[in-house]
């Protein structure tokens, strides 16, 4: 499981969910979060697209979406985000 991710769910006093007889709970909520980000890189490229009007804001966007691909060490096929690694 993503460190961060786990980490979360910790802080988010979910945690029952990570003990060994749980791991399918586990993995619901891993992929939960999963989702999650994707749908926020997603909104983010869509403001990328249709909202940014000049270069510095075009830019501040797509630092913004290499950041939380970073920081969730996401893995892309191109511009689709595949999973949280």
């Amino acid at each position: 499981m993503n460190p961060i991710v786990k980490s979360l769910i910790e802080e988010s006093n979910l945690s029952d969910f990570l003990a060994p007889n749980q791991k399918h709970r586990a993995k619901d909520l891993e992929k939960f979060t999963e989702l999650i980000i994707k749908e926020c890189v997603a909104t983010m490229r869509k403001t990328l697209e249709i909202e940014c009007d000049n270069e510095s804001e075009k830019f501040g966007c797509k630092c913004a979406i290499i950041d939380v691909k970073e920081h969730f060490n996401l893995v892309e096929d191109g511009d689709v985000v595949i999973k949280l690694v």
